[in-house]
């Protein structure tokens, strides 16, 4: 089980964004400090649920918002979380932590009423190792970007890794104690995603792969529909995972390409709207490459390796090489050039190859295999819809579980919009 520290800890790339953008400001706008006239008490509950039994283990203090506001705030060294260059995404941010706080409250509270809030020993050691290991990458990333954490020294040498990682746990270490967290803290809430994948397991029991069968088949249904009105569409979409119509094939090439002067000269005269000068110079270009075609057919007709020969002679060997198993071509297909999509289907058997012209050069094209979907892949695919479905199940029922219990919130407190005013402003705007 791999852990993603989530909100542990920010990511190194948006610490360094938050201190590029924040500049030097002389006060954040949460419960400061150095003002007690606007200080409140850590024991003060800002979030509850007001609906049901038991609901003691539901209530969110000041403190544990506080904790988690602070810990973005001094790791983005964001000093006045009302100055306009961040004031929108703390408010954001500080809706987020509420929001977040309320939703694993519930989770862990629902997981031990289900009895799926015990962490193995096995896990634990996998909680414990893999929390080092981020631990580790963090502190290496901050002790690297030290100035941008606001560390000076005087010393311009280099500084062996030993000297890094020091810088970094101090620097670390001071985040984590401006703003009352701990990594006991931290480690609880990788405790918690793991009691949350548990849950997520258990609730997905609930979900049957017969149900993800029945949205793959919608989706094939679809496929068919949109083949049939917007051929390129199709051809452009995900759906060719799914479905593939009846006759289509799976088509490789060896691309001996015009020059660039060439093409560029044959897209000249279409735009001039002078196909005919164009075709006949794609075909004088084409017959001056007649030796080369030669030469790779013998090496075909010899037995030599394909992609060998795409690597040594194809304009489009990068294309060949991502695939592998050819060009996927459909009956009335619209995503090739026309020359091609028409080869494509003259060729007479599995194996077959035969040559076209098209503005970017002669194309050595060979029959490689019906087009069909694996069935492998399509149930590779069923597997990924039934675990998507399991986790939309899972989030419904969290926030259902999470709105049945009507939570109580101090929204002035916290400087976040009651969505109830706006709700009670859009109706007053209707009316």
């Amino acid at each position: 089980m791999k852990l993603k520290f989530g909100k542990i800890f920010m990511s190194a790339a948006a610490l360094l964004t938050a201190v590029s953008i924040c500049g030097c400001s002389v006060k954040f706008g949460t419960n400061p400090k150095e003002d007690s006239s606007n200080s409140v008490d850590l024991n003060k509950i800002v979030a509850k649920a007001t609906v049901g039994d038991n609901l003691d283990d539901l209530s969110v203090t000041y403190g544990e918002f506080e904790r988690e506001y602070l810990y973005y705030l001094k790791s983005g060294r964001i000093e006045d979380d009302t100055a306009a260059s961040v004031a929108d995404t703390c408010k954001q941010r500080r809706e987020t932590i509420i929001n977040n706080i309320i939703i694993e409250k519930v989770v862990l509270k629902k997981a031990h009423e289900m009895n799926v809030d015990t962490i193995t020993e096995d896990e634990q050691k996998e909680l414990d190792e893999q929390f080092e290991e981020n631990y580790k990458q963090q502190i290496k990333y901050i002790g690297e970007n030290a100035a941008a954490y606001g560390y000076e020294s005087d010393s311009s040498e280099s500084r062996t890794e030993e000297e890094i990682e020091e810088i970094g746990k101090e620097l670390f270490s001071k985040i984590l104690e401006e703003s009352n967290m701990t990594l006991d803290i931290l480690k609880q809430w990788s405790k918690s995603a793991i009691i949350g994948q548990k849950l997520m397991a258990e609730l997905g029991k609930e979900v049957s792969r017969s149900e993800a069968e029945k949205a793959v088949n919608e989706s094939i249904e679809s496929a068919k529909e949109l083949y049939k009105s917007d051929v390129i569409s199709y051809e452009r979409s995900n759906y060719t995972k799914i479905y593939i119509p009846e006759g289509s094939r799976m088509i490789k090439h060896i691309l001996l390409g015009f020059s660039d002067e060439d093409m560029q000269q044959i897209q000249a005269l279409r735009t001039d709207g002078k196909d005919g000068e164009a075709d006949t110079f794609r075909a004088q270009k084409a017959a001056e490459l007649a030796d080369k075609i030669a030469e790779v057919e013998k090496k075909l007709d010899n037995g030599e390796d394909f992609m060998k020969l795409v690597s040594e002679y194809s304009a489009d060997a990068d294309g060949t090489s991502a695939n592998p198993n050819g060009y996927l071509t459909v009956p009335d297909g619209k995503a090739y050039m026309e020359e091609f999509q028409k080869t494509a289907f003259e060729i007479g058997e599995v194996g077959g190859r035969k040559n076209c012209v098209t503005d970017y050069g002669v194309h050595i094209m060979v029959y490689d295999s019906e087009a069909k979907v694996n069935p492998d892949d399509l149930s590779a695919i069923t597997d990924s819809v039934l675990e998507q479905l399991r986790q939309n199940h899972y989030y419904q029922r969290v926030y259902e579980w999470r709105d049945e219990y009507k939570f109580q919130i101090e929204y002035d407190l916290l400087r976040i919009d009651n969505p109830e005013d706006s709700s009670s402003d859009s109706e007053s705007s209707s009316n």
